[in-house]
């Protein structure tokens, strides 16, 4: 028990330390101060003889850094803004501290936190970690332990960021920041190691099932840690994983790795395979993970959670999570909802790359609601904003291609390799998944894998991805492979990512001759797309994504419906090709016009 008395400039604190089972006062403890400044120091002495206990070696300032009462009120407000996902103003708030104190440790701490959501490659998060770690030599061991953390992630050092963490959370299981941070370097960290030594036999070394223990975690022990709630739906709704394997330490990544997010229960399996040579494992990774379907138990995990984050805001829901409940709405096919969360999101204030982000899906539902002109609106809004994010400006390219705007992906995409031939593979590639064209990526292909082999000295021999698609032999032996390929296809889940099997399916149908079926595989497509991402990845082709197919595959619907007498299935089909090419360039438009003279026809 205590007593506070101010009287003037002097402020007196008593604190009286009873033993509770008798009522006998143990000890009395007095301390007073002329300066407010000096409260900090005041109520760490008060600490000390409350528990009767001797400084830390070393310890010569207060636990958190600052004599400055007005710095540490900032700093406080500050936590909370960011811990509420309130960026601006967390900033505003750490800056503030920071001037009435520079050498404040702790806001420069937090202040790295801040940059580092506002862009993963802003400057500052390395120099406000920086700024932490010379200045923080005199907080406590738990405290310095975090700054090192902060400053071994601003530098993506993840490994020794997990080890910095890790250490709290073995020292006190109920440290809050220390298990959100120990999320987030688990989630974050890209790289690939050898198990023991054998390169043959790698791993990731960050586990995303122990980032989704320690985010649930540290939500357990403060719901109000808002910081935690990102990252769940982002792992329960990935499809992939991608990290790089460096040849030592501190060296730039050599080699790419990707895997395919397999569920056994509630457990994650990434088992990273090469991305030069690594083909027929990505395929029977791909076949395992729809022969298991776990896909819509994870996808309605993400839109629990990013529910509950929404309800969290207390009637004023963060932008973030208002956007993180649209994407999980829309995964799970609830258009009219994703719409309403995706809208909300849009008015509040997040970064560029965040916002970019639900633009996309903004995009991807109004073209699904059958909402062209607000789409398009979207995208331009989503374009323009990207042309000033680096990190962003793939979505505008994918997202201009996905819409036919073919310059804007060339603009975007142009210097993605130093090799001319690299370079006219990617616009070629966009430009036959629109249906433009097929010859020109034959040859490229060739070329290429020819040249890779080459320089590989014969150890890679790179498949070819879309030009054999349109090679096909009418024979007994290429419609049994079609019939096996159908039935592994339409087994499926709805909710599988659809990346163009149901076009090649109807292709292949149309050159055995069997328009019937052909149009039917068409039909199963348009059943499952409102399931299918805008910028879901064609595996495991880069920039290529299965949005670039929608529009020549609609097209195909409605010239096999129109021919075979389904007016409702052909007019439908045309107004998707209309709404989604409309305003393409010119050597898409004549699909357009060949879909508004049907259009015309049919009647419209």
């Amino acid at each position: 028990m205590g007593d506070l008395l101010k009287v003037g400039s002097r402020t007196q604190i008593v604190a009286k330390v009873f033993d509770v089972r008798t009522g006998q006062r143990l000890r009395s403890i007095r301390e007073e101060t002329a300066s407010p400044d000096s409260l900090m120091g005041v109520f760490t002495r008060l600490a000390r003889g409350i528990l009767n206990v001797e400084p830390p070696p070393g310890a010569t300032r207060s636990a958190i850094g600052t004599n400055s009462l007005g710095a540490y009120q900032e700093y406080v407000v500050g936590v909370a803004a960011l811990n509420a996902w309130n960026l601006d103003s967390a900033r505003a708030r750490f800056d503030r501290a920071l001037q009435l104190d520079s050498a404040f440790a702790l806001a420069h701490y937090k202040l790295s936190i801040v940059y580092g959501w506002i862009s993963a490659n802003a400057p500052e998060r390395v120099s406000h970690a920086e700024a932490a770690s010379r200045l923080g030599a005199s907080l406590p061991q738990r405290e310095r332990t975090l700054v090192a953390g902060q400053l071994a992630q601003s530098r993506n050092r993840w490994g020794e960021s997990c080890d910095a963490y890790g250490s709290l959370v073995r020292a006190d299981s109920a440290d809050v920041e220390a298990w959100y941070n120990l999320g987030e370097c688990n989630y974050h960290d890209p790289d690939v190691i050898a198990i023991g030594g054998d390169t043959t036999h790698v791993a990731f070394r960050g586990s995303w099932n122990l980032a989704l223990r320690a985010f649930r975690r540290t939500l357990e022990l403060d719901p109000t840690y808002h910081l935690a709630f990102a990252h769940i739906p982002d792992i329960l709704q990935a499809d992939q994983r991608t990290g790089c394997r460096a040849p030592a330490p501190g060296q730039p990544c050599t080699e790419g790795y990707a895997a395919v997010v397999l569920r056994s229960a509630d457990s994650l399996m990434t088992t990273p395979v090469s991305q030069v040579n690594g083909g027929e494992e990505v395929a029977r990774q791909i076949a395992e993970a729809t022969r298991t379907n776990a896909r819509r138990a994870a996808y309605l995990q993400a839109a629990e959670i990013a529910r509950a984050w929404v309800d969290a805001g207390a009637g004023r829901p963060e932008p973030r999570a208002r956007a993180a409940y649209g994407r999980a709405l829309l995964r799970t096919g609830d258009l009219q909802g994703a719409a309403r969360e995706l809208s909300a999101a849009a008015a509040g204030h997040r970064p560029p790359l965040e916002r970019s982000q639900s633009a996309a899906d903004q995009v991807e539902v109004l073209l699904k609601l059958e909402q062209p002109e607000d789409a398009i609106r979207v995208f331009e809004e989503l374009y323009t904003a990207t042309d000033s994010v680096p990190q962003a400006r793939v979505l505008g390219a994918m997202g201009a291609a996905a819409l036919g705007r073919l310059s804007r992906f060339d603009e975007r995409t142009r210097g993605l390799s130093p090799q001319a031939m690299v370079q006219r593979y990617f616009w070629a590639s966009a430009r036959v998944a629109l249906g433009l064209d097929p010859d020109s990526l034959v040859s490229i292909e060739q070329t290429l894998g020819s040249g890779i082999t080459a320089q590989t000295g014969g150890r890679v021999r790179p498949s070819a991805v879309l030009g054999p698609l349109y090679i096909w032999g009418d024979s007994a032996r290429a419609r049994l492979a079609l019939a096996r390929f159908d039935s592994a296809g339409l087994a499926t889940p709805i909710e599988t990512p659809e990346n163009g099997s149901l076009l090649l399916s109807a292709d292949a149908h149309l050159m055995l001759g069997d328009s019937a079926l052909a149009l039917q595989r068409l039909v199963e497509f348009e059943r499952r797309w409102i399931y299918q991402p805008l910028l879901g990845q064609l595996w495991p082709q880069g920039l290529m994504i299965s949005s670039m197919l929608w529009g020549r595959t609609f097209l195909l619907t409605g010239d096999l419906a129109m021919a075979q007498h389904r007016p409702d299935v052909a007019r439908r089909a045309y107004r998707r090709v209309v709404g989604l090419w409309g305003s393409a360039d010119a050597e898409v438009q004549p699909a357009v016009a060949h879909a508004r003279q049907a259009l015309a026809t049919l009647g419209n």
